[in-house]
């Protein structure tokens, strides 16, 4: 299972390296404004498509951080209650 991660995180890495091999060519001095333009850019769509992709979770954290302490089941939740009334 650790190799995996590590070669998880070793290819996000050479997907970045091979992103700046290919912006290279626009680091001259005229340009350096449209090479950080183009790397502004796709750093908001990628934050963009990241906070689309896990919108729903961020949603459901928050219903969950609302628990009780102790209580992971709502049907436990609502059992404890009911015996707590009687």
């Amino acid at each position: 299972m650790r190799s995996m991660v590590m070669s998880v995180g070793l290819f996000t890495t050479a997907l970045s390296a091979a992103l700046g091999e290919a912006f290279l060519p626009l680091s001259e001095d005229p340009n350096l404004v449209i090479n950080y333009a183009v790397m502004a850019g796709l750093a908001a769509v990628g934050g963009v498509a990241f906070y689309a992709t896990f919108w729903n979770l961020d949603k459901e954290e928050r219903s969950l951080n609302e628990i009780a302490a102790g209580e992971h089941n709502a049907e436990l939740a609502a059992h404890r209650a009911a015996d707590n009334s009687a």
